[in-house]
């Protein structure tokens, strides 16, 4: 598969074993969330058949790791 990881995000506080990574593969972005190193959840930013952009992906993962999505 053909991605690039293009952002990464990293938690602090009581959030710092969180990061999340911002991945784009052609059209779609995904986000990757960790806990202590270990993948929880991987998101594709499509929903209800709407692509959405990097500045939602972004938002995602800036969410996960300031602990707004669990």
């Amino acid at each position: 598969m053909n991605y690039s990881k293009i952002h990464t995000f990293w938690g602090s506080d009581e959030y710092q074993d969180r990061r999340a990574e911002v991945e784009f593969n052609k059209d779609r972005y995904t986000v990757h969330m960790y806990k202590n190193n270990k993948l929880v959840e991987s998101r594709l930013m499509v929903s209800r058949g709407v692509v959405h952009n990097e500045t939602y992906a972004e938002n995602a993962a800036e969410n996960f790791v300031m602990g707004i999505i669990q």
